[in-house]
């Protein structure tokens, strides 16, 4: 194994001194190499990897400097458009390093939402004309990797990537990750949204923890699979609530999000409130962090979610933070006319045993299924 904090010196050593990306559970230990060792100044945890690689291309043109940007292959798709109309070599020509996390690489056995973008992740590196190779497992040939890739990189005038497979990087966890201050835990306020349903009312929940933990606590209530768990797809759990209220006045439509989801596009929020019916209920699970991929902080502990949801018109807003007006919070949610938002604080964190959702296809018929009934 390659020991992040190695990497991270070699990068340096070779005057590769800014990061911008999205986090990875697969890159974890890097991150947390770069949120000891950096700054505002030359670190940016952005919204969507195609953000990331323009900020990138942003810092070359005023340093002159190759930049690294970091993210997870499920995310190659945002990156695609500033990667081929911007710093490809037939028009600005901006090198850059892109070190990515291989998920649903045939070594290892992956989730379903990882498994076809895993198997194409080569072939899209290759239409798109980018060099790559894989991370070395070998610490003597590190440096020698590092310093052939950034040649490629400034000889190609274009971004080269790094594929990182599962448990190629190491480093001490450190004891700082961000702890919020909330005392609510998430999957007890998924719990308590469940027990205010009603039997038609439709969810769509968010990818990472919060579907996880909703499909378990589904089971454990002996209730059939009729949510749509968007386990993919980060960030567009609210479109696919949008185009189901439409169609489906009449039933409540939940979305059950997460503060990195919404952060991702943020575009989708002034649109939910001018098209979605009044049925639309979206709740979004705030902890201040990329809680399924090593607690990373989104920017929500210093930006206010309730205003920008306020300023993209939805109707009405409210926050909660502590089990006392939980349940008043949902049942005015419930009784709303939307498109409605509840921010629930919650704390970082879930349970280690945590299973995954399981026979996904079916749990898609059981959800058009109930849709439909």
């Amino acid at each position: 194994m390659i020991d992040a904090k190695l990497l991270f010196n070699i990068l340096k050593k070779n005057d590769v001194n800014f990061f911008a990306g999205v986090p990875d559970s697969i890159l974890k230990n890097f991150s947390y190499v770069l949120d000891s060792d950096t700054t505002n100044e030359n670190h940016i945890i952005c919204a969507n990897e195609g953000l990331a690689l323009s900020t990138a291309c942003g810092y070359y043109l005023s340093s002159g400097k190759i930049p690294l940007v970091y993210l997870q292959n499920s995310g190659f798709g945002k990156l695609i458009n500033p990667l081929l109309s911007l710093a490809h070599n037939t028009l600005y020509s901006i090198p850059i390093i892109i070190l990515m996390g291989h998920r649903g690489c045939s070594d290892f056995k992956d989730e379903p939402q990882h498994q076809k973008q895993g198997r194409v992740t080569e072939e899209l590196l290759k239409l798109c004309d980018v060099y790559y190779e894989y991370l070395t497992n070998d610490t003597n040939k590190l440096s020698e990797q590092i310093n052939a890739l950034l040649y490629k990189a400034i000889h190609n005038k274009m971004p080269v990537c790094l594929l990182v497979k599962r448990n190629t990087l190491s480093n001490k966890i450190p004891n700082n990750l961000i702890k919020n201050k909330f005392s609510l835990g998430r999957e007890f306020v998924i719990r308590k949204i469940v027990e205010n349903l009603d039997t038609d009312d439709i969810v769509i929940s968010s990818t990472g923890m919060i579907s996880r933990e909703l499909s378990e606590i589904r089971s454990e209530r002996g209730e059939y699979p009729k949510d749509f768990l968007n386990v993919g797809a980060m960030g567009h759990a609210s479109s696919i609530a949008l185009g189901i209220s439409i169609q489906k006045s009449s039933r409540r439509v939940y979305c059950i999000d997460g503060d990195g989801s919404v952060l991702m596009h943020m575009g989708s929020l002034p649109i939910n409130s001018q098209y979605a019916s009044c049925n639309f209920k979206h709740i979004v699970l705030n902890n201040n962090s990329h809680d399924s991929v090593g607690s990373q902080p989104t920017i929500f502990n210093k930006v206010s979610l309730s205003s920008i949801l306020k300023s993209c018109g939805y109707k009405i807003l409210t926050s909660v933070d502590d089990n006392t007006s939980l349940d008043k919070r949902l049942y005015e949610l419930k009784e709303s006319k939307g498109p409605t938002f509840l921010e629930i604080n919650v704390k970082n964190g879930s349970r280690s045993n945590l299973g995954r959702p399981a026979d996904i296809g079916d749990n898609l018929r059981n959800f058009i299924k109930h849709v439909n009934s």
